[in-house]
């Protein structure tokens, strides 16, 4: 059991000092994980299960973590109630946009419905895009990935997007990562700022709530 807890733990906590050291927005330290536990279990030849079976203890966190992105929310809900307007406008146009996306990869690549249906909830949390993903037809496992990576790649490029655009603005910073890369993109806020946190907080409680709202109609 402890050697699944102690493998994540370890290779996240190499890969977070490799990130803070070279200061690169691509070493991303839950993507590097990634690739390198799936490379050590499969050059060592360990069945994934026994590697879940102590690695599922981490989930215990995920409840308490997720709880605590409300804190930077209460101490600048004054700041964001003032705002109120441009955020719901800011988060309808992150939740169309992101359904829009999709809508056009279907049509390019000619996805199975199936396929469609998973992707779509691409831009919410885990937890609950899993479960509008079975509600609308879609496969569980491909919604879990594209969540993943979905919010790996925005907390990856999100400097150079706000550098491009000249975004400075912590309200709507912070909204565009909670809108478009969910939990992975709040914590990204977290390093910006607290209104940046408290602002992308919001924008993914409420996107995601939208999106169920849809998804009850698809």
């Amino acid at each position: 059991m402890t050697f699944g807890i102690v493998l994540t733990l370890c290779t996240f906590l190499f890969f977070s000092y490799i990130k803070k050291k070279t200061k690169l927005e691509i070493l991303n330290p839950l993507l590097l994980s990634i690739i390198f536990i799936i490379g050590f279990l499969k050059v060592s030849k360990i069945e994934y299960q026994t590697y879940k079976e102590g690695a599922d203890f981490i989930n215990i966190f995920l409840t308490p973590a997720t709880i605590a992105l409300a804190i930077p929310l209460k101490r600048e809900l004054a700041k964001l109630k003032s705002h109120m307007y441009a955020i719901m406008q800011g988060i309808l146009i992150g939740v169309l946009t992101s359904a829009l996306t999709i809508m056009l990869i279907k049509f390019i690549f000619t996805l199975e419905d199936a396929h469609y249906k998973s992707l779509l909830p691409k831009s919410i949390t885990t937890a609950i895009g899993i479960g509008i993903s079975e509600s609308i037809g879609g496969i569980p496992s491909i919604t879990v990935f594209a969540i993943i990576m979905t919010g790996i790649f925005g907390s990856i490029i999100s400097k150079a997007i706000f550098k491009a655009f000249k975004i400075s603005h912590p309200l709507a910073r912070g909204l565009s990562l909670g809108c478009a890369s969910h939990a992975i993109g709040t914590a990204k806020a977290a390093e910006l700022g607290e209104m940046e946190a408290a602002a992308s907080s919001l924008g993914m409680v409420i996107s995601g709530i939208i999106t169920v709202i849809v998804g009850v109609f698809l």
